[in-house]
């Protein structure tokens, strides 16, 4: 028994002298001796402190920063002492956690301010954050309330209840309502709450009076579909906007003739603006009534291409939101179009195809019949033009056989094309090197190729068969020579796997027709 005892004994101070060393090394970690200021840096910039109170930072990202705090607790002792001393690190409130959680967590957060939010909540979480055992740990806190943000419409009802009790610092709200159609929910919010800087209301509409309007800098409206005149005149009296963003809607009961609806709204400030439209029924008069600095960068997106002839007047419209002034100079350098097909299939929402320059992006579903693609071809060719031509890069991301728009843009004049991740590489490189549908074995004469402004090919992360490559640039050869031309000065493979002709053969080969063919990172075989 004595000798059991002793050993208890050793085994007690070995473990309190492994803790001690174990300390006296966290102290020597090099992250240990740097000053207080930039550590807090560091650890603000990992849990993207200053973000969780904006508006555009989505729900998701908070619940994720309480995972990460957690996270960096565990990865050492003076770490966990460090994160637990400071109140900045715990201003976020989670209420769909146990009251003892919230307890222990605002008694952390000291005097911070608090943002307080849900997120991804199960039916049980969502009626437990709106239990009256919250209320009280509301009021109490209610001056440090610097955000509400929450993606339920029963959490949000309860959040707005205490309006009316004086939040008096609240800058941001981020709340939601249940879909009510044919109306939209007019939200009065009191005059006593005068430092609101960012509102996102989905499926709602804020009522706001005069200092409040002043101080507005963000305002994001989403859902709802129809852009009532609520909204336009709310949008007509922010000012001061920096940011502003219509998320799924449909401005379609109203024209730029109806009494209640001013002809332009003009905001001088402004720095982002993002339209994105379910359908595209009177998107011109929306367009053209916002009267915003050509420097802002903007995004318009359509989610779907019924209704949306690419006629004349239509483009008109796509122009003047890539350029507001009509006697404006470009000073573009660089235009992308980015054809991006989802994994499943090219019919999928998610498939999509941009144009954009160094501000402002247009954003539509992929072409799914070949009117349509002719259309959006014409199209992109017209931006080019009012653009005076700026350098075009095509990117091509999951490329599909089934895709009708890739040799619609040849009239565009691209510069570049970027082929990534595309298992139908061989069908991408057949549309660039000619317009049949097989590429031919030999030279022809043929005196019409696509593409013909292509100076640079990048393809990256495909299986590819380099014999293709040499292949698309031989059989124009002739034709090059007879006009003394120049065509696809470089060819760049990134992480490809190559199969069929080896690399250097085909290096060689280009080599003597003028082309330059590198690679990085990429593996051979000659078969599959």
């Amino acid at each position: 028994m004595q000798y059991r005892l002793k050993a208890v004994d050793e085994l007690m101070i070995y473990a309190a002298i492994e803790v001690d060393v174990r300390r006296l090394r966290n102290r020597r970690a090099i992250i240990n001796q740097l000053p207080v200021d930039i550590i807090h840096h560091i650890f603000s910039e990992t849990l993207d402190l200053e973000r969780i109170h904006d508006v555009d930072f989505p729900l998701e990202s908070i619940a994720a920063h309480r995972k990460q705090l957690f996270q960096l607790r565990g990865v050492s002792y003076s770490w966990n002492n460090f994160l637990l001393s400071s109140s900045r690190y715990w201003s976020a409130i989670d209420l769909g956690t146990s009251p003892a959680i919230i307890d222990r967590t605002l008694q952390r957060a000291q005097h911070a301010h608090l943002c307080l939010y849900t997120s991804g909540l199960t039916y049980q979480e969502t009626r437990n954050a709106c239990g009256p055992e919250r209320r009280p740990v509301i009021e109490s806190r209610r001056s440090q309330i610097r955000s509400l943000r929450s993606g339920h419409a029963a959490v949000s009802k309860f959040l707005e209840s205490f309006f009316g009790s004086g939040l008096a610092n609240v800058r941001t709200v981020d709340l939601c309502h249940a879909r009510n159609w044919g109306r939209t929910d007019i939200l009065p919010i009191p005059n006593v709450i005068d430092t609101l800087q960012h509102i996102r209301a989905v499926e709602w509409c804020p009522d706001l009076s005069g200092s409040q309007l002043a101080n507005l800098q963000s305002l994001v409206l989403c859902g709802g579909h129809d852009l009532s005149s609520p909204k336009i005149r709310l949008i007509a009296a922010c000012t001061n906007l920096l940011l502003l963003s219509l998320e799924k809607c449909e401005p379609r009961n109203w024209g730029s003739g109806s009494p209640d609806i001013p002809s332009t709204i003009t905001l001088h400030h402004l720095q982002e603006l993002h339209l994105d439209f379910t359908r595209p029924l009177n998107f011109g008069a929306l367009v053209r009534m916002l009267a915003v600095p050509s420097e802002a960068r903007g995004t318009l997106k359509f989610r779907s291409l019924d209704q949306l002839p690419l006629d004349g007047q239509a483009v008109d419209h796509l122009l003047h939101f890539i350029l507001p002034s009509p006697t404006a100079v470009p000073s573009l350098n660089d235009a992308m179009i980015k054809i991006q097909i989802a994994p499943r299939s090219i019919y999928s929402p998610e498939s999509t195809v941009t144009y954009s320059t160094s501000r402002r992006s247009i954003n539509l579903p992929v072409p799914r019949s070949a009117q349509q693609a002719k259309e959006f071809g014409e199209a992109i060719k017209a931006f080019q033009d009012r653009l005076k031509g700026p350098h075009l890069t095509i990117s091509l991301v999951n490329y599909s056989s089934k895709d009708y728009l890739l040799h619609h843009l040849t009239e565009a004049a691209p510069n570049k094309v970027w082929i990534k991740s595309s298992e139908w590489v061989g069908d991408a490189l057949t549309a660039i090197g000619t317009y049949d549908a097989i590429l031919p074995s030999g030279t022809t004469k043929t005196t019409t190729w696509p593409f013909e402004s292509l100076q640079e090919l990048i393809v990256e992360d495909c299986q590819i068969n380099v014999k293709q490559l040499t292949r698309i640039v031989g059989i124009r050869r002739n034709y090059l020579r007879t006009g003394s031309l120049t065509w696809l000065k470089r060819i760049s493979l990134v992480n490809c796997h190559l199969i069929g002709m080896p690399f250097e053969m085909a290096e060689r080969e280009l080599g003597n027709m003028g082309v330059v063919l590198e690679k990085a990172n990429c593996t051979y075989s000659r078969h599959r």
